[in-house]
Order: C-alpha cells, then structure tokens, then sequence
C-alpha cells in the first residue's frame, strides 16, 4: 500500500473507532426539553441607581438568542419559557490616576441575577443568582465623552453577559 492509501485507511479506521465509541459533535444540540422551543424575556429589572441601564440588558439578551437561533423569541403569551432578569448592582471604581490623583480610568462593575423557567410548570430550569462582569474604560476632562465611554462600557458588559446568560441556558458548559 502507498503512503496515501494507508492514511484513508487510518483515517477511516479512526472514524468508525469514534463513531463507535459513542463520540459525536453536539453542533447546534441543545440540553434543553424538546418541547422548549420559544422564550421571551421581558425587559429587565434595575435595582442600582443607574437609569435606564435594564435596556441595554435586556436588548443584549434578546439579541443573544436571536443571533443564535435555537431559541425563537416571541411574545410571553406565545412563549414555552420566560427569562427573567434582574440588575442588582452598577460600580464605579477608579483603578489608575494622574500625578496630580485625578482618574484616569475607570472599572465598571455589574451583578445581575437570572431565572430561565418553564412557562406550562413554572419549573426552574436555570437559576444564576449573581453573575458579575467588569469592563474598564479611560476618562478625560470632557464629561460628554466620559458618559459615552460609560455607556459604551456597559454596552460591553451587558454583551458579555448576555452571551453567558446565553451559554448557561443552551450550552451547559
């Protein structure tokens, strides 16, 4: 045999060795009950004193499952599951300074909380009481630019969260 027909031949051996075995990829599997096809989640709640930050949550988390698609978000009276959200803490920390102590960045910090239940029982089927994240940004002088690098900052966190919100639920890693 040639050196090429002996590698089909270890490739294939190795194939049905796996397929034996009982390995598969999981693709686009999902551990959730077959009958869980749909979700909805309504606008998250803010329990911090930073206005209107549950929109950026909750647009983050919608975004999420429509990006992925497994999960098809809909009207809670059309929904198999409802997540609940809610933002329990908003931090701002300065982490570096100028010669003269004033910040010169910032750590914004989110906890928030999570329930993934089944409409038809009210089952629990995840429950992630305190998921924290953090995103840094650099302040200058200028307050309007400041406020959008904190926007921008927890833009970043609420997609980072969004995305493990995501995960947990549908990939159970």
């Amino acid at each position: 045999m040639d050196r090429a027909t002996k590698a089909l031949v270890a490739g294939l051996l190795l194939s049905f060795g796996l397929w034996g075995c009982g390995y598969s990829l999981q693709g686009r599997a999902t551990p959730l009950p077959q009958e869980i096809r749909t979700i909805t989640i309504p606008t998250m709640t803010n329990q911090t004193l930073e206005a209107g930050i549950e929109n950026a949550f909750t647009r983050a988390v919608i975004r999420e499952f429509n990006l992925d698609g497994r999960l098809k978000v809909v009207r809670e009276n059309r929904a198999d599951s409802l997540l609940e959200g809610s933002i329990q803490d908003f931090s701002l920390y300065s982490t570096a300074y100028d010669a003269s102590g004033l910040a010169l960045e910032y750590r914004a910090q989110v906890i928030m909380g999570v329930t993934f239940r089944r409409i038809d029982t009210g089952e629990i089927l995840l429950e992630a009481p305190s998921l924290t994240q953090v995103d840094e940004y650099r302040v200058t002088s200028d307050i309007p630019t400041d406020e959008g690098r904190k926007e921008a900052a927890i833009d970043e966190i609420a997609r980072q969260l969004a995305e493990t919100i995501h995960d947990l639920i549908l990939e159970r890693f």
